[in-house]
């Protein structure tokens, strides 16, 4: 599943959900602007109405171009959000660290401490890391704030 790359055609953002898996990707790509963050905050809230409490959030910014500070109200939007329907990892794919755009910081302010956090520099070692808590819940999510090489 994760593999594949979805073409998003024009948009700058994509939102897919499983809440069988209890997983919510959000994706990014090209120059993003205040408004798509904020219609993509919308089509989360969506997707976290069926999501149980526990899931995971993946956001793959492996297409980001770039993202404007506009966009950070959004952005704590979204947290929220997950942070209030009980999500239990964020992992985030970002290839290259020029590409954090702050969302480390931003967590520490609205994410439950207990929230595990994950950088991967791949979308394979996300995957991989998702694999992993399908089956050992325990052991898949490293310990907060963990940057993989």
């Amino acid at each position: 599943m994760m593999n594949e790359v979805r073409d998003l055609g024009s948009s700058t953002y994509t939102v897919e959900s499983d809440a069988d898996k209890g997983l919510v990707i959000i994706r990014y790509r090209g120059r993003v602007a205040p408004a798509d963050v904020a219609a993509c905050a919308e089509e989360v809230a969506s997707a976290l109405a069926e999501m149980p409490p526990g899931f995971c959030l993946l956001v793959d910014l492996t297409d980001l171009e770039s993202m404007s500070v506009a966009c950070v109200p959004y952005l704590e939007e979204i947290m929220r959000f997950c942070d209030a329907k009980q999500v239990s990892a964020v992992i985030r794919v970002v290839p290259d660290a020029r590409r954090d755009i702050g969302l480390q910081i931003m967590s520490r302010f609205h994410y439950r401490r207990t929230v595990e956090f994950v950088t991967c520099k791949s979308l394979d070692e996300a995957a991989a890391m998702l694999t992993d808590a399908e089956h050992e819940p325990a052991n898949a999510v490293v310990s907060s704030d963990t940057q993989h090489d």
